[in-house]
């Protein structure tokens, strides 16, 4: 009897939550797909409701904040991004999610490739590239080239990591198109440079890095 009365309490409390994602997503949906609010309410029936929520109602905010109008949001966006930030652990990355809902409801610009990119960035990956983008080290020239970005020994010693940890990292950021190798002081090498050798290697975003990370952030405060 315990073990029937444990499923129905959560049988409730996961039908609650239903409504309420349901609920929070009408405000991204457009006119005549409000049927769609079950859809995502399916879709996070059994993963984490709170963060899913936690995401909406801090992209409501974030909106709000910025003064801005909310659009609608197509549904090739909303729904996986409502799934993804629903099965984050991080606080950090469930503030993502919500940043890159509040910018897919203000701004022209599609938003559904970013939803796949940060869905495949880790709390650690996505911390790493913060770093890369807010701390420009090395500005100067080699050539005809200007080389904008911060050393690999700097992210090291900032972030504390050992290079192994580091390594897949860099891998995953890059495969992404998130940021951009440079070896400083020349040299050719066919395919990707080695991390850090034979000369200090340099790392800054891409443009899809820049536009993603702002993205992320969503729409900055009204002023």
């Amino acid at each position: 009897m315990e073990d029937l009365a444990g499923i129905g309490k959560l049988s409730e409390s996961i039908e609650k939550g239903t409504k309420e994602i349901r609920q929070l997503a009408y405000d991204f949906l457009a006119p005549g797909l409000k049927e769609a609010g079950q859809l995502l309410a399916d879709k996070v029936r059994f993963s984490r409701i709170d963060n899913a929520a936690l995401a909406l109602t801090k992209a409501r905010k974030l909106i709000a904040d910025s003064g801005l109008f909310l659009h609608p949001v197509d549904l090739k966006t909303l729904v996986p991004l409502i799934e993804y930030s629903s099965l984050e652990d991080d606080q950090s990355m469930v503030d993502k999610w919500a940043g890159l809902l509040a910018s897919a409801a203000t701004f022209d610009t599609p938003m559904t490739a970013y939803v796949h990119i940060l869905a495949e960035l880790s709390a650690v990956d996505a911390k790493t590239f913060d770093f890369i983008c807010t701390t420009v080290e090395v500005t100067e020239e080699e050539g005809e080239i200007q080389i904008c970005g911060v050393s690999v020994q700097t992210i090291l010693k900032s972030l504390k990591f050992e290079k192994i940890q580091l390594l897949p990292i860099i891998g995953n950021l890059g495969r992404l198109g998130l940021i951009q190798r440079v070896m400083r002081g020349g040299g050719t090498f066919l395919g990707e440079p080695p991390l850090g050798v034979p000369t200090n290697e340099v790392i800054g975003p891409t443009i899809l890095g820049q536009c993603f990370i702002q993205a992320c952030r969503g729409p900055k405060p009204n002023q």
